[in-house]
């Protein structure tokens, strides 16, 4: 199946074109028709065109190195499923490259797109947070605990993002720090006042 044979017919990649990802740019080598809607999903809760495309292009190109590398179809389906809730943490470079690299289970991969999420840190602070994460995730793994025993373990997204969120905060500068106070007691101000 040519590149030319991957745009007709296919609902999954005319949605992608409408979000300004040129498929015939991406597609030289045919991958399964059922992994053109895994793409499109997560893809769509990117934000940005170019970012867009950047995210498409990366997922497809890991689609082709794991099915090259024996994996089927099916597991890849399973293991982004989270779809758009996985589109913030695709969004930024570094941290598209981290997900994609540790090939973690679906589950693993909506859990640490949930606590990314809620931290509502700055993309570089996000980014260590995953990198943490990553690395806690992989010595559960590698201790032997199931995919529901880490995330036990781990704690609820929301409790974990308000943790990695304090401590984030906590390694800011002092400067910075001082800003953010001020900028809360002025907000409270402008209520009081209103």
């Amino acid at each position: 199946m040519s590149s030319g044979e991957v745009q007709v017919g296919r609902d999954a990649v005319c949605r992608l074109q409408k979000l300004g990802v040129d498929v015939s740019q991406l597609a030289d080598v045919p991958i399964p028709d059922e992994l053109w809607p895994v793409i499109e999903r997560v893809v769509r809760g990117v934000r940005g065109q170019d970012q867009r495309w950047y995210a498409a292009a990366a997922m497809y190109g890991r689609f082709v190195a794991e099915l090259k590398a024996g994996r089927s179809a099916n597991e890849l389906i399973e293991q982004y499923a989270a779809g758009r809730s996985l589109g913030p943490i695709l969004q930024h470079p570094e941290m598209r490259e981290l997900v994609l690299a540790e090939n973690l289970s679906g589950p693993l991969n909506r859990w640490l797109a949930d606590v990314i999420r809620r931290t509502g840190l700055r993309p570089g602070e996000k980014l260590d947070v995953a990198v943490n994460l990553v690395e806690k995730i992989h010595e559960g793994l590698s201790a032997g605990e199931s995919v529901a025993e880490i995330t036990v373990w781990l704690g609820k997204p929301r409790q974990v993002a308000r943790r990695m969120r304090r401590a984030m905060i906590k390694r800011r500068s002092w400067l910075s720090r001082v800003f953010r106070r001020s900028c809360q007691l002025a907000a409270t101000l402008v209520l009081l006042l209103a």
